[in-house]
């Protein structure tokens, strides 16, 4: 069986944001394994994810491929240079702060609306708006065009039934990084 290759950056953002990612798209993976998902996360959390979702994700390095799709959490006008190179951005925290903010000004509009357009040209990929309040692990996947069939609730079982997978493996034999060696001379 051939299966859709879709290769992400989640390089961008916090470590937190990068675990909830890798666990939205383990969690897609189970949901269409037709899909062969690769990731590029940052070189520290590599040997921990591979070791955690191995079985469904690769895992891959710096220069594997030509990466299309990254996140992002800048303006349109910061990705035009990528956006005219033939990148696409995932873009779930334009929707969230936005969303968030107590007072909106014509330019939270102006942003809205040009997102919106992006969005329906395939130039960025945005959550609907209805999902901004769900987990961090699904808004930050659902906006990419493969997964938008997935509801919820699907994501959510499938969440609860790769939890307790997880879970076990992370009780043993979890790879750690390399131990801390202070210099001698530091003085603390």
């Amino acid at each position: 069986m051939d299966r859709k290759i879709i290769t992400v950056d989640c390089s961008n953002g916090g470590n937190g944001d990068v675990w909830m990612r890798l666990v939205g798209f383990y969690v897609m993976a189970g949901l269409l394994p037709e899909l062969h998902l690769q990731i590029l996360i940052p070189k520290f959390l590599r040997t921990l994810a591979r070791f955690t979702f191995g079985d469904r994700l690769s895992i891959v390095e710096n220069g594997f491929e030509k990466i299309k799709i990254q996140y992002s959490g800048l303006g349109l006008r910061d990705l035009v240079k990528g956006i005219a190179k033939g990148n696409r951005y995932v873009m779930p925290y334009q929707r969230a702060v936005i969303h968030d903010k107590k007072n909106r000004q014509v330019k939270d509009s102006l942003n809205i609306i040009l997102f919106n357009i992006a969005d329906a040209f395939g130039l960025v990929h945005l959550p609907a708006w209805n999902y901004i309040t769900l987990y961090q692990g699904y808004l930050d996947v659902i906006g990419i065009p493969a997964f938008k069939k997935i509801d919820y609730d699907q994501f959510v079982t499938q969440l609860r039934a790769d939890y307790k997978h997880i879970y076990a493996k992370l009780q043993h034999n979890v790879p750690v990084s390399p131990p801390l060696n202070l210099p001698f001379d530091l003085k603390l």
